[in-house]
């Protein structure tokens, strides 16, 4: 495992700290792990999600759009070719 030097602002420090006093972390460090695994998988999870969103845009940047003037007739028809 590597040492990292972390610096932290008063608020977040003050924000750590109080994490370790009520007994929800044993000390800082856990703290920041915690905080560094939640943003991973948060960055994973939304990555399906940047994909699809970039696949729509590459869809509108080469001409693959359709123009949908009443979209609740629209609905009504899907799924029914």
């Amino acid at each position: 495992m590597t040492m990292v030097s972390v610096e932290l602002d008063d608020r977040m420090e003050a924000f750590v700290d109080e994490k370790v006093r009520s007994g929800a972390f044993r000390d800082r460090a856990a703290v920041l792990a915690r905080a560094l695994g939640d943003m991973e998988r948060r960055d994973r999870l939304a990555q399906p999600f940047e994909d699809a969103l970039q696949e729509g845009l590459d869809d509108v940047t080469a001409g693959r759009v359709m123009e949908i003037d009443d979209i609740p007739a629209w609905i009504d028809g899907l799924g029914r070719d």
